[in-house]
């Protein structure tokens, strides 16, 4: 029999978002975090949950309500009514909506993953690919994403970006727009264009099709209720993903990543990147994926971006490693600090 889940632990875990992550920028799971925190039937329901927790709880939520736009607990969604109700009020209905959909919450919680696709990290990515390019002497990059979701960052030099200073990358007429805060200096790697990308890969336990309703639907979820823009940006960026399709692959990233690697051309650049998505890996799958860039960087360089909390470069070249911190980030990107040297 399975260990019964700690639920103070979990409670612990939804006072840490609402306090960390929810508070000023969605009032709505702020307040209810705090409320389930004291709910041990919800904190069971919640456990069940895959990593991060409160994450895939409230979007399995905001799936059903979604779908559900005449129950109660919509009144208090604004991605579904354009006039919701005060949140200091949505703990009831909250509760009771809960309750009533357990089995199909479980369901949701058991099945589906964490796969925002922030297109807004793509502020941040930039320069880090600018970097790679520029030390892999200009020659095109092969960019290969763990944990790809519907693959819409690896579309990145579809997308017109600005930045602070006047400081803009993309083409005026991209219809995927937007702005990125830059605190601090914006980096030197930014006043260059877009780096070649000679091909773009994904792999996902779950891949995403911009052409599949369901998937979608469930991407549009994960979006908190109040961030309208970000759901704006993500149905633009779905757009030119149904016009400019990259490869995604439905496998363990630590699984099919050797064999990526080895099909890259001698004259391009292996760039393998995540964010945020390592963090939902087993220690082993961690393990396993930095053995296969180390073994593959004993034949030629490999460069591996990865934001979990900072944003890093780690170029692995023979039986060395070289690691440089290159930013500080927003979870959603809407600013980064650069503290590359």
């Amino acid at each position: 029999m399975a260990d019964a889940p700690d639920v103070e632990a979990v409670a612990e875990v939804f006072r840490r978002f609402a306090r960390e992550e929810c508070d000023g920028s969605s009032p709505l799971y702020a307040d209810l975090s705090r409320d389930v925190a004291e709910e041990p039937a919800l904190l069971k329901l919640a456990a069940s949950a895959r990593t991060p927790i409160p994450n895939l709880f409230f979007a399995a939520v905001h799936f059903l309500v979604i779908r559900e736009p005449s129950a109660s607990l919509a009144a208090f969604y604004p991605s579904v009514v354009e006039r919701p109700r005060p949140v200091d009020e949505a703990w009831p209905a909250f509760r009771a909506f809960v309750h009533d959909r357990r089995s199909r919450i479980r369901d949701l919680l058991t099945t589906r993953l964490v796969q925002t696709n922030e297109v807004r990290r793509c502020g941040y990515l930039l320069p880090a690919f600018n970097l790679v390019f520029r030390r892999g002497g200009g020659r095109p990059l092969a960019l290969i994403e763990v944990g790809c979701s519907a693959g819409l960052l690896l579309l990145i030099d579809h997308y017109r970006v600005a930045y602070d200073d006047g400081v803009v990358c993309g083409d005026d007429a991209a219809g995927v727009r937007f702005e990125v805060a830059v605190e601090g200096p914006c980096p030197s790697v930014l006043r260059s264009s877009f780096p070649r990308i000679a091909s773009r890969t994904g792999v996902d336990l779950n891949p995403i099709s911009a052409n599949d309703p369901e998937g979608v639907a469930w991407l549009r979820a994960l979006i908190w209720p109040e961030h309208h823009d970000r759901r704006r940006l993500l149905d633009a960026a779905l757009r030119v993903a149904l016009e400019t399709p990259a490869e995604l692959h439905r496998r363990p990233g630590e699984d099919l990543l050797p064999g990526l690697l080895k099909d890259v051309p001698d004259d391009v650049v292996p760039c393998v990147f995540q964010t945020a998505t390592i963090n939902q890996f087993a220690p082993d799958a961690v393990k396993k994926l930095r053995t296969g860039l180390r073994e593959a960087g004993s034949e030629r360089p490999v460069f591996f971006v990865s934001r979990a909390g900072a944003l890093t470069l780690e170029r692995f070249c023979g039986d060395g490693r070289e690691r440089v911190d290159l930013a500080e980030c927003d979870g959603h990107g809407r600013w980064f600090r650069w503290i590359a040297k």
